[in-house]
């Protein structure tokens, strides 16, 4: 088929018309040659395939992007859905078109454990291209929008994930990267998909209330401003602005609200000529109306990190009402519809400078974050980090650093430096000291506290917001538990291979070789993190050379071991390291079982312990079989409560009797309960299950006594 037959392909063409002429004949060359790729192919509407990617095209032709965003954008799924290479792609368009190309085409040939694992990786890939090429998000950007927009031909569920991760991942990018118009169709239709009934409701109240908000805004508050202009001289293009759907209903969430307490559905916009008149206009304005305190901000002189501009306030406008406005000239306002693509185009088409970068400092610390971490909840963090207002703060040189609403001292240390918040301590703001959790705010001149040897605390997570933070923290903390889940590794399996007159440094290279092959790990050492960790049981590994060990394996009888300072035993094994659980506390006398902890040792727990029961069910690598040794010095904490007459003398009639059995009483708390009884619960140490008995009995006897049990 003639491309100029394709209706979807003359409207892109007439689009480019900003494009010289040679550059225009690329793209339909880039047209033809996708049609031929995806000749055959269908989308689940019933449309040539080739429709979806002239649609994305048609998206960045509406920001007058370059001929190679455009031809990027038609050919974003050409290496995924055909056989096409990047070798192919760089002969016929050039090494820029193959290289956005390749970073829009998700990772197909790696078999991932789940969605979510998928997901971040090809976030990955695609935020590590952009920061080589910001044209890379833009193609993004713009396929997503068109599946978006064609949603509606897919199953529920299918609709409601992919408008959930528009939401939450692409909407905050491009709301970052100044993408406003895009940013508000991606808001509401991710909304339409995810929350119908909440979306009906909205588009209801704005129907009814866009008649009314635009009736006193044009006979109102707009002709006053005209007015006031015109006798000074201002020329300005007075306009007014709705909010998108989406923003309305967030708005209802974050503030607690009902849709009929929101004032600001409609809101007022003058562009001017230049700065000078931003603020000129903006003093006049407060010189009729009566401004609202702590609704004025000026993004002039501090700029958001998408580059946007202008300056906010609300004001006591017309009947009392409140009005927003916002300030800004001509191109400002070009650049707050349009972000990165108008000052793209502002740098005519070139590379961004140095100074344009670290206006995308949150760009390259979201690539920072994805190449230190794993983790499939980081897509959540990051998530959060682009959604959040910004907050701007400075270092005691006057540096400025911006920063997410709720961002703690913690949050500004690891801004500045990975080991400056590694090391923090506390801080000062504005001069006095504060806690780490201490939540800044906008104009809060910041100083770090350090300490050589401070590490961070486990506690921080519960405050950090930005993804910065929490991921060092997290990657800290990690390596911490890998170092202590190698050494409990090695010692327990040194141990249990001591049964079979092996250790590990016996182990040869071939002997260790076979272990990594039957459970396929990469080294040896992953291999005793996971022995230390409880994933894999070291008896298992044993096993592996039993038979060949068989003649000089060792079967030691439990009754053999006298020494006196071991409690425990673990299938066969002295001295290795366990603790008692304290959700069950087993005493000698009790069935129990060892839970493998992570890099902690062995937790011996009641074979009927609920959490014992999680771990047999989910994960029974980790459960070893444990016994008692004798020793008659060792005393256990264990739990008891007693129902009793609520008469003088009770208690105390009841502690002497567990003292005389030898018992000694560690903790004890007093409740009243109805009709005159008494609650109380004693914390006990005690040798073994039949002195508990003893204990149990002894209290039994007293008249006063209702009941008394084990908890």
């Amino acid at each position: 088929m003639e491309t100029t037959q394709i209706k979807e392909a003359k409207e892109l063409i007439d689009k480019i018309n900003y494009l010289p002429e040679k550059e225009r004949e690329e793209v339909v060359e880039a047209i033809d040659f996708i049609v031929e790729k995806h000749k055959d192919q269908y989308r689940k509407s019933g449309e040539p395939y080739y429709i979806h990617p002239i649609e994305a095209a048609k998206i960045l032709a509406d920001l007058k992007l370059d001929k190679v965003s455009i031809i990027s954008a038609l050919l974003h799924d050409i290496l995924e859905d055909t056989n096409t290479t990047t070798t192919e792609i760089e002969e016929k368009f050039g090494k820029k078109v193959s290289q956005i190309v390749d970073g829009v085409t998700k990772i197909g040939k790696y078999n991932f454990e789940n969605l979510e694992d998928a997901k971040v990786e090809n976030f990955r890939k695609l935020i590590i291209s952009t920061s080589n090429d910001i044209r890379v998000i833009l193609v993004k950007l713009a396929d997503r929008l068109h599946n978006l927009r064609t949603l509606h031909y897919l199953r529920e569920d299918k609709q409601k994930r992919i408008a959930k991760e528009s939401l939450e991942i692409y909407s905050p990018l491009a709301g970052r990267l100044g993408l406003w118009n895009i940013k508000r169709e991606i808001d509401d239709l991710s909304f339409m998909y995810l929350y119908p009934e909440e979306y009906k409701k909205v588009v209801s109240y704005f129907a009814t209330s866009k008649e009314k908000s635009e009736k006193y805004l044009k006979e109102k508050v707009i002709p006053e401003i005209e007015k006031i202009l015109k006798e000074h001289n201002i020329n300005a293009t007075i306009q007014y602005r709705s909010k998108h759907i989406y923003s309305i209903y967030e708005k209802t969430l974050r503030k607690n609200l009902k849709l009929s307490d929101i004032y600001d559905i409609f809101g007022v916009r003058i562009l001017v000529e230049d700065i000078k008149d931003c603020y000129l206009t903006l003093g006049l304005i407060h010189s009729i109306w009566t401004p609202v305190p702590g609704k004025f901000k000026d993004y002039i002189s501090l700029p958001k990190s998408n580059f946007y501009q202008a300056l906010h306030t609300t004001v006591v406008g017309p009947e009392g009402k409140f009005v927003e406005i916002q300030i800004k000239t001509h191109q400002m306002h070009k650049i707050a519809e349009e972000g990165i693509a108008a000052h793209w185009r502002y740098k005519g088409g070139n590379h961004l400078t140095e100074k344009d970068v670290e206006a995308f400092n949150w760009l390259k610390n979201i690539v920072e974050t994805l190449k230190e971490t794993k983790d499939s909840k980081v897509l959540e963090d990051i998530s959060t980090d682009l959604s959040s207002e910004e907050i701007y703060v400075f270092t005691p040189k006057g540096d400025l650093v911006k920063l997410p609403s709720g961002s703690t001292v913690v949050d500004f240390a690891y801004a500045i430096h990975t080991m400056v918040g590694h090391k923090a301590v506390g801080g000062k703001v504005n001069g006095k000291f504060v806690p780490l959790d201490t939540k800044l705010k906008s104009g809060d001149l910041v100083e770090v506290i350090t300490k050589e040897g401070h590490y961070p605390s486990r506690d921080w997570l519960k405050f950090v917001v930005t993804s910065k933070a929490k991921t060092n923290i997290k990657q800290f903390l990690s390596k911490i538990e890998r170092e202590k889940s190698l050494k409990f590794g090695e010692k327990l399996l040194d141990k249990f291979l001591k049964k079979v007159n092996l250790k590990i440094t016996s182990l040869t290279e071939e002997d260790k070789q076979k272990i990594l092959s039957k459970y396929n790990y990469k080294s040896f050492e992953d291999l005793l993190i996971a022995v230390g960790d409880g994933k894999i049981s070291p008896l298992k590994i044993v096993n592996l050379f039993k038979e060949e060990k068989q003649g000089q394996f060792l079967e030691k009888s439990l009754t053999q071991e006298k020494k006196k300072e071991i409690f425990i035993e673990v299938d066969g094994i002295n001295n290795v390291l366990s603790f008692i659980a304290k959700c069950c506390n087993p005493i000698p006398g009790d069935d129990i079982i060892g839970v493998i902890t992570k890099g902690k040792g062995i937790a011996i727990h009641n074979r009927e312990c609920k959490n014992a029961k999680i771990v047999e069910n989910t994960e029974p690598e980790r459960l070893v079989n444990v016994i008692w040794k004798q020793n008659e010095k060792i005393k256990y904490l264990t739990n008891i409560k007693v129902i009793a007459e609520d008469k003088p003398g009770v208690l105390a009639n009841i502690s002497n009797v567990i003292a005389s059995t030898g018992s000694n009483i560690k903790n004890v708390k007093v409740s009243e309960l109805k009709d005159k009884k008494a609650l109380i619960k004693f914390s006990l140490e005690v040798k073994d299950k039949n002195h508990l008995n003893t204990i149990l009995n002894s209290i039994k006897n007293f008249s006063d006594v209702v009941k008394v049990e084990r908890i």
